[in-house]
């Protein structure tokens, strides 16, 4: 996104991402078993009850598809496994 001219005048949103929603639930399920088999301490996953449902998160990526000319190339699985990579790198030093 840095390197594609964009107009300088104009703000422009460009939503990065997967391209599907994703509950909220299953990005804690999903870090939680990545950093398990990593070997990491799994972070604790506190549910509490509420009336309101939780709605799942999902960017409209068009903007970008269509401006960037890009698609998104990684899955979200391999994108925590990522994060979760540079956290232990960060660790260590």
């Amino acid at each position: 996104a840095c390197t594609v001219g964009v107009p300088s005048n104009r703000h422009v949103v460009l939503n990065i991402g997967s391209g599907n929603p994703t509950a909220v639930h299953d990005i804690a399920r999903l870090v939680q078993e990545r950093a398990q088999e990593r070997g990491q301490t799994a972070p604790e996953i506190t549910h509490r009850e509420t009336d309101e449902e939780w709605p799942d998160f999902g960017m409209d990526i068009r903007r970008a598809a269509a401006r960037l000319d890009w698609n998104p190339t990684t899955s979200f699985g391999r994108a925590v496994e990522g994060l979760l990579r540079a956290y232990e790198e960060r660790a260590g030093d």
